[in-house]
């Protein structure tokens, strides 16, 4: 059945929340599927408030390989975890619906930035407790940073935000048809990073700066300390080597994944700050699956308001 769709702003704080591209009206579209409540519902990402509260704090990483994020012991950072913490929003994106799954050839490009706000933000994913970071987006870079999302696929990332404050983030899905059409749409995604962070504040900041920003900035597909590109499958998009991983481990599942690892998506090593094993996850459905991934289930009914 028709999932519903609301046209009114929100708030998340809690629970899970997808964006991707859907299909509505033959439009092609980027909406974010809110699960966080006791059903799902398809919401404007530009009119919802990611709001990443004070319980998303953790100590900054200065762990080597961590050393592209630039913490110093002491530093408090906001993490927005790739394993779900049932505390915080948990934030994703996923190509799984119907209208995308039956038209589009090989996949989607997501495209991340520019990203503006008081701190620094990165976005970067992990395979297993221990795997080393592979950073997709990186908010100094000032550009929007690509990242390939094949068709009918789930993806959950590490978001990290060294500061509080309200951050808005260009973010386009683009892709080509079965029938030789390319298509894209652009939206911003709305963060209010800290619990004393004004939600109504972070729904009325104007975004016309970011998004112009985006428009006109060079993307960049491969983020700073990310490997050499090569092209994507059957595509004309380029793919980092962090990407082709996202791939092998949704190809290549062993049933190890993050959701083992505990409720909280914190590692036992402190140097890594969501300690997620990666969740890229192809699953044989229209994207109403999500009940099935957090070890503490993902309906929150005081995740999402109107």
């Amino acid at each position: 059945p028709d999932e519903a769709a609301a046209s009114g702003p929100a708030v998340i704080d809690v629970g899970h929340v997808d964006v991707g591209p859907r299909v509505v009206d033959g439009q092609w579209q980027v909406m974010a599927r809110d699960d966080s409540g006791p059903a799902p519902v398809w919401r404007d990402p530009a009119r919802t408030v990611l709001h990443v509260t004070d319980a998303a704090l953790m100590d900054a990483p200065t762990d080597p390989a961590y050393d592209f994020m630039g913490g110093r012991a002491g530093e408090r950072w906001y993490v927005v975890p790739q394993t779900q913490n049932p505390d915080v929003v948990w934030l994703g994106w996923n190509t799984q619906d119907p209208g995308v799954t039956r038209t589009v050839q090989r996949g989607a490009t997501m495209s991340i930035g520019p990203v503006s706000g008081p701190g620094r933000a990165w976005m970067f994913l992990q395979n297993g407790t221990f795997g080393k970071p592979l950073p997709l987006m990186d908010s100094q870079t000032g550009a929007p940073q690509d990242v390939w999302v094949d068709v009918n696929t789930h993806v959950h990332a590490n978001w990290v935000f060294s500061a509080p404050g309200t951050y808005l983030a260009r973010l386009t899905f683009s892709a080509d048809t079965l029938d030789g059409r390319h298509v894209s749409a652009t939206t911003v995604l709305r963060f209010a990073v800290g619990s004393a962070t004004s939600t109504q504040d972070a729904l009325a900041l104007d975004a016309s700066a970011v998004l112009d920003a985006g428009a006109a900035g060079t993307t960049t597909s491969t983020p700073a300390t990310t490997q050499e590109a090569s092209p994507a499958p059957g595509s004309g998009s380029r793919t980092t080597r962090a990407q082709a991983e996202v791939r092998a481990d949704r190809e290549v599942r062993t049933g190890t994944g993050p959701t083992t690892e505990g409720p909280t998506g914190t590692a036992p090593d402190a140097g890594a700050p969501a300690g997620a094993g990666a969740q890229a996850d192809r699953e044989a459905g229209t994207g109403t699956s999500t009940t099935t991934e957090g070890p503490t289930g993902t309906t929150q009914p005081r995740g999402g308001r109107e």
